[in-house]
């Protein structure tokens, strides 16, 4: 069995992944890694996504659960690893330019990987699951000159967006990434909020 994963979201969420399922197109913008059920091995990560999509209007609420053990040898696994400021530039821009792809959709893809040979993304959901670093939120302004521009991540921007603190990310995008989890969703209890 591996570690617990954490989903934070707001508390109707949390009853409704809990007693009816997990929607994988909960969410048709997606995110780093496309549309899919993101998860965190880290807690504090899992808090700062609760309260942000409670809004204040909510109570803030995890959903824990695991993945079984040899779930990379029996589905389809983009696996990033950590990446950090130390990681190699080759590695930090493939990761980078991964979420910039998924963020600006096929239409961007066509225009640089033309060019450059940078088109991996999981917008046809060609991973079941994809694990890698999270970005920070400055990602989104970098995403928008990189569309409007028709050009690749650099690296200085790749290290900026490079959340320091947040660890990692799955993303689970397909039916068959759900068919390994464990531990079926339940709400993970005795969270401080503060």
């Amino acid at each position: 069995m591996s570690e617990p994963l954490y989903h934070g979201t707001d508390m109707f969420s949390q009853m409704n992944i809990v007693n009816v399922g997990i929607n994988l197109n909960q969410n048709p913008r997606g995110g780093d890694f496309a549309v899919g059920f993101y998860l965190t091995p880290v807690l504090r990560s899992a808090k700062k996504m609760a309260l942000r999509k409670s809004f204040g209007m909510s109570q803030p609420s995890i959903v824990e659960l695991t993945l079984i053990g040899d779930f990379k040898n029996i589905i389809s696994v983009k696996d990033f690893g950590k990446i950090d400021v130390y990681s190699s530039e080759s590695d930090i821009i493939k990761w980078a330019q991964f979420i910039i792809n998924n963020r600006c959709g096929l239409k961007y893809i066509q225009s640089v990987s033309a060019i450059q040979g940078y088109d991996d993304h999981n917008l046809d959901k060609r991973y079941d699951i994809v694990i890698g670093s999270i970005a920070d939120g400055s990602i989104t302004q970098v995403a928008r000159k990189c569309k409007a521009q028709s050009r690749l991540v650099t690296v200085k921007e790749a290290k900026e967006f490079l959340d320091k603190s947040f660890g990692i990310q799955y993303c689970i995008s397909t039916e068959r990434g759900l068919s390994v989890i464990d531990k079926m969703p339940r709400e993970k209890k005795g969270v401080s909020w503060r």
